[in-house]
């Protein structure tokens, strides 16, 4: 018999660009995840208390189901935690998610950003070694914030370092200006130059658990 042709883990979206596929799909880096209605790595609920946004460092698909940064932190704090992130997304993508399905009655965000993905433009391929965070991801980024202000949500901003990252790099500024909190974690964190390991999972579930605090 022939074998099954593996499904995409993502589906196109009309204005969010693409979105995890519902069911259970094997991520981009190769953990089986479980994925909602809502297109999130998290139970499926109408209702949360905290959203954690970003790319594939928050996603966590090379982690497995329990171990990625969202059930961690859900786990940790008992509060319903909705992971809005897919692999390659832009801050354009998380905008026009939450210009989609709303914030779920989330009273706090936590924004995990950066300067790959924070670097990019929704629809483009970002560079190889992005350095300077575009004017576009920029307005992304501050449209996204306005509207998650408009609707009474308390955002915090994490600056998530790579595995050797130096502390001058340019396109840190523009994200530090915002007020992010940069965070680096120790080597046995890391699986590559910049996703993270299940110890990193619960690494920045932890710093995420202490920002989210009032």
């Amino acid at each position: 018999p022939e074998a099954p042709v593996a499904l995409s883990p993502t589906v196109p979206h009309p204005t969010i660009g693409y979105v995890f596929r519902p069911g259970t799909v094997v991520g981009y880096l190769g953990a089986e995840i479980v994925v909602n209605r809502f297109h999130q790595r998290s139970p499926d609920r109408d209702e949360v208390d905290v959203l954690v946004l970003g790319d594939s460092v928050v996603a966590g698909t090379n982690v497995p189901e329990g171990a990625n940064v969202g059930a961690v932190l859900e786990q940790a704090t008992g509060l319903r935690v909705a992971t809005i992130a897919c692999d390659g997304w832009a801050p354009g993508n998380l905008l026009a998610y939450v210009e989609a399905f709303g914030t779920f009655g989330a009273s706090k965000a936590l924004l995990v950003l950066n300067t790959h993905d924070a670097c990019s433009v929704m629809g483009e391929n970002y560079p190889a070694l992005p350095e300077v965070v575009s004017d576009q991801a920029l307005r992304d980024i501050a449209d996204l914030l306005a509207l998650l202000g408009a609707e009474g949500v308390d955002v915090t901003i994490l600056l998530h370092h790579e595995a050797t990252h130096p502390e001058d790099r340019a396109g840190d500024e523009a994200i530090l200006a915002l007020g992010a909190m940069p965070t680096h974690f120790a080597p046995e964190c890391y699986a590559d130059f910049i996703h993270l390991a299940a110890a990193g999972h619960a690494a920045l579930a932890d710093v995420l658990a202490h920002a989210q605090d009032p």
